[in-house]
């Protein structure tokens, strides 16, 4: 009986029906640093090969991301200068909250630091022009990448944590044993990432956009370091 009755209760109209499937769970989101390298290399290669990358995506929104890129590309031309800082600004705060996962002073000290690396920058790739300008040589690249990271990386590893450092309120004298205590080490570290940078940079990039992949190089560079410094504070 308790068999059929059973068997029954799947018709009987006041029965009730057996409760539906869990839905599955949700994928899980990327992590922060793959929106990060995503961004970064859209920048990089359009900077490389000088076409929009926006095939993939629908017709309006083509549209729009054309638009914004030619708008961005007039700026650029106009006042060179001006729109790498906003830009090296916009992506070092970004990077920041990519990276740390929240917004906090911090952050708006890295868009003051994406400010300052972009003057830097565009300073010192004007320099570099002048001074191999005219020249003609079968390792022409490798000689303009050695001369720039014998001067950029050692420039910026000494600034990046007197800028930070002042910004935050430390000592000149804490900061002067920060800088004995790991400033070769951090040059070495980031010779390992910037020297490919530069490479592709120097040898592949239209001048005009120079700066620019720089500061979408340094979108990454920016995560590492975000994260090395959240790792050392815990």
């Amino acid at each position: 009986m308790g068999v059929g009755g059973q068997g029954l209760s799947w018709w009987w109209p006041f029965a009730t029906p057996p409760p539906p499937p869990p839905p599955p769970p949700p994928p899980p989101p990327p992590p922060p640093y793959a929106l990060a390298v995503a961004m970064s290399a859209m920048l990089a290669a359009a900077a490389l090969i000088g076409v929009e990358l926006w095939n993939p995506l629908p017709p309006h929104f083509v549209f729009g991301l054309q638009s914004c890129w030619q708008a961005y590309n007039e700026c650029l031309a106009k006042r060179p200068r001006l729109t790498s800082a906003i830009t090296s600004s916009l992506l070092s705060a970004l990077a920041n909250r990519i990276g740390t996962g929240e917004l906090s002073m911090f952050t708006a000290h890295f868009a003051v630091w994406g400010v300052i690396v972009s003057l830097c920058s565009s300073t010192w790739v004007s320099l570099l022009r002048a001074l191999f300008e005219g020249r003609r040589s079968r390792v022409l690249v490798v000689e303009k990448v050695v001369v720039d990271q014998l001067v950029s990386v050692p420039f910026f590893t000494f600034l990046f944590p007197v800028v930070h450092g002042l910004l935050q309120g430390v000592e000149p004298a804490v900061i002067y044993e920060k800088l004995y205590a790991t400033f070769a080490q951090s040059c070495c570290k980031a010779w390992r990432f910037w020297t490919p940078v530069a490479v592709c940079s120097y040898s592949l990039v239209p001048p005009q956009m120079t700066v620019v992949f720089f500061s979408a190089a340094g979108f990454v560079w920016n995560i590492f370091l975000t994260l090395m410094h959240s790792l050392k504070s815990a």
